[in-house]
């Protein structure tokens, strides 16, 4: 509890957004192809046997493993075909005020080997998750968003707790990132329909093109446009999986007057068509 009416609590106007949350078997011919991570996402290893690449980091995976990914990681996953993974998975944004990532200063570890008591009670957190946003009520929102807080709030606890011997360091927290940076992301966040370029966000910023590409590629993990392009599509996901709405209209609603080419960039970056991933979001990683 913070007593300190001077101190800032930081979680305070925290918003959160989960972009997928579910338990996935995964076939024998499953893997992850190596790309970069759009998002934080807890990988927890239910059963089955394999390999986790995470920026250039080879570890083994089995049961009982957490494996904690963060935006702008470089990342691809492999399994042994005769010992498939099942996994408990949930990709998600933690956000607070003028858009900043509340995680960006956690120095968080590239995975923890939990002892059986730590297990149980992250499948149980896990499993809060994923009910309540596998649900259709209309608190199912609400409720998923609280279980996600719970579930962070406990592996930031692990984090902490569990010994050198159960963990694989990563990298060193990251400094805040640079305050035009963060209002540059809200302004694309609140305006994904509108037309932007590399010149007009700079001149927002108030700095030259070339300052303006460079510290925005440092800092996100992502040059302007393809952060832009990558928000869009992200939304769009969102929308495919909360409405009805026709792919022309979600299109247009993200930035994208043609659907033809909204379909071909949602393909580029997903590697699947957007009725596709309509279809089969229970099972995203088997796109």
């Amino acid at each position: 509890m913070l007593n300190d009416a001077t101190t800032v609590d930081p979680w305070e106007f925290a918003v959160c957004s989960i972009w997928h949350a579910n338990v996935y078997p995964c076939k024998p011919e499953w893997r992850i192809r190596p790309h970069v991570i759009r998002c934080y996402s807890l990988f927890y290893i239910k059963d089955g046997y394999g390999r986790v690449d995470l920026d250039g980091h080879r570890m083994d995976a089995k049961p009982g493993d957490l494996f904690i990914f963060r935006l702008g990681q470089k990342q691809s996953i492999n399994h042994d075909p005769q010992r498939p993974f099942t996994v408990l998975s949930l990709g998600f944004s933690l956000r607070g005020t003028s858009n900043r990532d509340l995680l960006r200063s956690f120095g968080f570890p590239y995975r923890l080997r939990l002892t059986q008591a730590n297990r149980s009670k992250l499948e149980e957190l896990y499993m809060r998750v994923i009910t309540a946003f596998n649900e259709s009520f209309k608190h199912s929102s609400l409720s998923s968003r609280g279980a996600l807080m719970m579930l962070v709030a406990e592996v930031l606890r692990m984090a902490e707790t569990v010994p050198a011997s159960q963990r694989i360091d990563g990298l060193a927290p990251k400094a805040e990132t640079v305050s035009w940076v963060v209002e540059i992301q809200a302004f694309i966040e609140n305006n994904l329909d509108k037309v932007h370029s590399i010149e007009s966000l700079a001149h927002r910023a108030h700095i030259s093109r070339s300052h303006f590409a460079a510290t925005f590629l440092r800092e996100t993990g992502l040059p302007p446009m393809g952060y832009l392009r990558a928000r869009r599509i992200a939304r769009a996901k969102s929308m495919l999986a909360a409405s009805s709405e026709s792919i022309a209209d979600i299109a247009k609603k993200v930035g994208f007057d043609d659907p033809y080419h909204f379909s071909r960039v949602f393909r580029q970056i997903e590697g699947i068509s957007p009725r596709t991933y309509r279809v089969s979001l229970k099972y995203p990683f088997f796109s």
